[in-house]
């Protein structure tokens, strides 16, 4: 049944400390900090911040409250300014929504039940339908979509392909959904399937080449795609007639994973989650690729890291990270997981250039940063 509800009023103002009032580290001068909304967790609950760059100082929501969802949530997903997590108790999914402008909320108990004839992978939606990933029946690895109208709770099966070995993470964009997924003979295949026919569009075919998805500046379909032989390049696909528009080899030492990938391209800027090689102090962190000159940019984070720890009750470790095109910042959050302090967290704001323009200390950890 969908029920409404007014926010909570659990709202509280705090001032941000600053990580340059405990230590020597200096921040980049004079920097216009922007304004970011991103969502953490602590033992108790699910948090919202909004941060004011200008003020430089922070609203936190206790968005767990208001949403009746717990830190053990299953997904969370954005579409425009609207958060929806996903919860599953007692055989039955929840989806409990909120518009992070408006504030409006929409809750969604125990609108799905599942049964032993799916096995759901995945939930991904937009502002009016749901659509679940699954197997079928229970045991196989039959893929399929269901798609639910959140209006009356309605929906329907299309089976996509039979006895596939595994479905990673979707893309959805205007009435289209991305479906990454690996098939029974080891072939990597991205379904398109247009939510308002409710029909698949096609089948894009790669190969043995791993593809990861994303939405370039442009709104059209980006394709890393990593092959063991050819290496890694970058296709793009017109999004109205999935029509290759371009391939370009990259002279780039990355694996990046299959399926929905947190990555922008602007013009020929990269903007990604680097992954090092290790044993290394931290397992990844921000870096730029510029397509034209092949130059890979790896910013500093291990050196600002270390700057931050000097203090003996620090020791930080990364949960999440976006680079934000609007405000041309690197969002990077962490955890002090220093003893007596596992819930205690933190934003680092970042240039271009790997200046440090903010440590924002928070008392839960940062686990989605939200995008423009």
């Amino acid at each position: 049944m969908k029920k409404h509800y007014l926010p909570c009023l659990l709202t509280f103002v705090i001032l941000v400390s600053c990580a340059g009032d405990d230590t020597d580290f200096e921040f980049a001068e004079e920097a216009t900090l922007p304004s970011f909304v991103a969502i953490g967790e602590d033992l108790e609950t699910v948090w919202q911040l909004n941060y004011n760059g200008a003020s430089q100082n922070a609203q936190i929501e206790d968005i767990g409250t208001q949403l009746a969802i717990d830190p053990n949530y299953l997904t969370l997903r954005q579409t425009g300014n609207q958060l929806s997590f996903y919860s599953f108790d007692s055989g039955f999914f929840d989806l409990s929504q909120k518009d992070v402008v408006t504030g409006d909320i929409q809750i969604f108990d125990r609108f799905y039940q599942n049964t032993d004839q799916r096995s759901v992978v995945w939930g991904i939606n937009n502002e009016t339908q749901v659509f679940f990933g699954f197997f079928a029946p229970l045991g196989s690895t039959n893929l399929a979509i269901r798609q639910i109208g959140l209006q009356d709770l309605q929906g329907q099966d299309l089976l996509l392909e039979a006895d596939i070995t595994r479905l990673y993470q979707p893309v959805y964009e205007r009435n289209k959904l991305f479906i990454p997924y690996e098939d029974g003979s080891n072939i990597f295949k991205v379904g398109v399937y247009e939510t308002n026919t409710q029909q698949l569009r096609v089948t894009l075919n790669f190969g043995t080449a791993r593809p990861s998805i994303f939405m370039n500046a442009d709104g059209n379909l980006a394709v890393l795609k990593f092959d063991s032989n050819t290496g890694l390049s970058l296709d793009i696909f017109d999004f109205d007639s999935i029509q290759l528009l371009q391939t370009t080899p990259l002279d780039l030492n990355q694996v990046f994973p299959v399926g929905a990938l947190e990555a922008e391209l602007q013009g020929d800027a990269l903007y990604y989650e680097y992954t090092f090689v290790q044993p290394s102090a931290l397992n990844s962190g921000p870096a730029i690729f510029n397509l034209g000159s092949q130059q890979n940019q790896i910013l500093d984070l291990r050196g600002i890291i270390e700057q931050l720890e000097t203090e003996p009750t620090n020791d930080f470790t990364l949960t999440t990270q976006r680079f934000s095109p609007k405000d041309n910042v690197f969002y990077v959050g962490y955890a002090n997981l220093a003893e007596n302090r596992t819930d205690e967290g933190g934003i680092l704001i970042l240039s271009r250039e790997g200046e440090l323009l903010q440590d924002i200390r928070l008392d839960f950890v940062p686990t989605y940063i939200l995008k423009d």
